[in-house]
């Protein structure tokens, strides 16, 4: 009841209460004297240290209706209204299935499937990949890029500000090329529809500037392309995908995908509890395995060389115990997982070309005020939890030593 309708102690029933405190209207003084009081304002008792006539009070809904109606009546009125609106947000930020409340992914607009047909790469920076740190799916991009040593990609970073927004939640702190406020002006540029684009405007975004159209919007897409394709002086000369390794590596991702990548947010989206719950157990699931798994192997795939298969799974172990565990109900600690917590902290301390560790590749402070910030639906009163920091999650007062062995595939 305080938290429908912000109602103390000292305005419930008796019956309802710790202890009975007498009913003192909130014209009267505590002798009964009339006296004249700011509406809301109701003398309390000093319980615990408290200074009594400090604190707010409230309309007093349940006392002045509860002759007429019956609580019972005006909770479950509460309860359906909160509920039903709720719902409706949820729908918009999060898609869900026909039955049993399941958060579906959209799929994507734009996926150059083919490297052969990937436009002539050259010095004119005409490549843009705009990402948002917050964003898992755009931090794998952002690790790839790294890792690869993109140069040929310029790398603009978005900001998320739904109000600001005047579609989805990605905007510009300065107008990108001088004139797109936020993404849905550029998608509305580059979609190559004069009419502008209809879809969900959605990060990561690579873009040609030079012929002005999207190139994807699919990280994994995304993620191919910058290793599959090599630029002599302007590329690492490392392998996330090593031909021989690729159906390992894909049969991997495509297993992790669904129960741990997009997992946490089936979990966090689910608007039934029979979604929450069978999202929910496959999750466990899949932690508990991937423990077992780095019990006997240094990385995910077996052998001793970090690949596209341990980038997709540490952009979402990232966010893991700051955001998933408690926004989005996941409730395991990936530090609960030996294992894990072993891989994750040796991957965010490998050293990556240009310079930094792996761990510098995203802001995990910001990823949580964005979270719970931005979701309102999952976190209507804004209140951004004080923890965990980006220096725990990432064990940075402790750094531990990397071993000797080159952590990457060379080609």
């Amino acid at each position: 009841l305080t938290v429908a309708f912000g109602a103390t102690s000292d305005m419930l029933p008796p019956a309802l209460g710790e202890r009975s405190i007498p009913h003192v209207g909130y014209r009267m003084g505590v002798r009964g004297t009339r006296r004249s009081r700011p509406f809301g304002l109701c003398p309390r008792a000093n319980v615990e240290g408290g200074s009594p006539n400090t604190t707010r009070g409230n309309l007093g809904v349940l006392t002045k209706t509860g002759k007429i109606i019956p609580q019972g009546v005006l909770v479950k009125i509460a309860k359906f209204a909160w509920n039903t609106v709720w719902w409706v947000f949820m729908n918009e930020l999060a898609p869900q299935s026909t039955q049993q409340g399941k958060y579906v992914r959209p799929g994507y607009s734009f996926v150059c499937s083919d490297v052969e047909t990937f436009p002539t790469i050259d010095g004119s920076g005409r490549y843009h990949l705009l990402v948002g740190n917050p964003c898992p799916w755009c931090h794998r991009v952002v690790m790839a890029a790294r890792i690869r040593n993109a140069s040929w990609i310029e790398v603009v970073r978005l900001v998320d500000d739904a109000e600001k927004a005047s579609r989805g939640g990605w905007i510009f702190d300065e107008p990108f090329l001088g004139r797109y406020r936020d993404l849905r002006e550029v998608y509305d540029a580059f979609c190559g529809d004069e009419a502008g684009f209809s879809g969900r405007c959605t990060a990561p975004l690579l873009i040609d500037v030079v012929e002005q159209r999207i190139v994807s919007n699919e990280s994994a897409d995304i993620i191919e392309h910058l290793d599959a394709i090599h630029v002599d002086g302007r590329s690492s000369d490392i392998w996330l995908r090593p031909p021989a390794l690729l159906k390992e590596i894909d049969a991997f991702n495509e297993e992790i995908f669904d129960k741990l990548n997009n997992g946490v947010y089936k979990c966090g989206f689910s608007t039934s509890q029979e979604a929450y719950g069978e999202s929910f157990e496959a999750l466990r699931h899949t932690l508990d395995e991937l423990d077992k798994l780095l019990a006997t192997n240094r990385f995910l795939i077996p052998g001793d060389r970090f690949t596209d298969a341990d980038l997709r799974v540490f952009a979402t172990v990232s966010r893991f115990d700051a955001v998933y565990a408690s926004l989005f109900k996941c409730v395991m600690r990936v530090r609960d997982y030996p294992n894990i917590q072993r891989w994750f902290l040796e991957c965010a301390n490998l050293p990556i070309p240009g310079g930094g560790r792996l761990c510098d590749t995203v802001d995990v402070d910001d990823c949580r005020r964005s979270y719970y910030g931005q979701l309102f639906p999952l976190n209507p009163g804004g209140i951004i939890p004080q923890g965990p920091s980006h220096a725990e999650v990432f064990g940075l007062d402790a750094p531990m030593e990397n071993s000797n062995v080159f952590p990457f595939h060379a080609r």
